[in-house]
């Protein structure tokens, strides 16, 4: 379980063998090509249709009876509207070189992933457990209660803490 979510995150799934810090960090940036990858919410609009339409193989434009149609899957919408309210999701890959850059999504929970010995296809959640956390807190706090939540609190500081220390490694290495 993760300090930086409480969970089984991104950060398990790069540290989980043994070995040092830097060593499996390297073997996962190798494994994964250094990219994630994200799905998010997309509202599709005509000024970026095209553009998804080109770069995901499972949406498409279609001609019926002079109109224009959006298939997305096998399912036809007849307008943007309509497939926006049953939602779109796009895919963000996400790059990584050192673990400076994968700090930030250590708190994500792995939505799902592929491993083998040589490669690694790993997908994070949307948003960290500890946005998600907070969220869910706020919504079922009084109006009157503004107290922050000592869980996140204690995340966010273990993450805070966390850049400290690789900042402090790599300041160190290049003396």
């Amino acid at each position: 379980m993760s300090k930086f979510s409480g969970k089984c995150d991104l950060c398990d799934h790069v540290y989980m063998s043994e070995g040092s810090e830097d060593e499996l960090f390297e073997k996962f940036k190798k494994r994964t090509g250094g990219k994630l990858y994200q799905k998010f919410l997309l509202k599709l609009t005509p000024y970026n249709i095209d553009f998804e339409i080109a770069h995901n193989k499972f949406l498409e434009k279609v001609e019926e009876n002079g109109k224009t149609k959006y298939r997305y899957f096998s399912k036809v919408f007849p307008t943007l509207k309509s497939l926006n309210k049953h939602g779109y999701y796009a895919t963000r890959t996400i790059y990584f070189d050192r673990k400076i850059d994968l700090i930030p999504y250590y708190p994500y929970l792995v939505a799902m992933s592929y491993y083998s010995d040589e490669k690694a296809i790993v997908f994070i959640a949307s948003e960290s457990f500890v946005d998600q956390e907070e969220k869910s807190l706020r919504e079922y706090k009084s109006v009157g209660d503004k107290e922050e939540s000592p869980m996140t609190n204690y995340y966010r500081r273990a993450l805070a803490d966390e850049y400290v220390k690789v900042v402090k490694e790599m300041l160190e290495k290049e003396k």
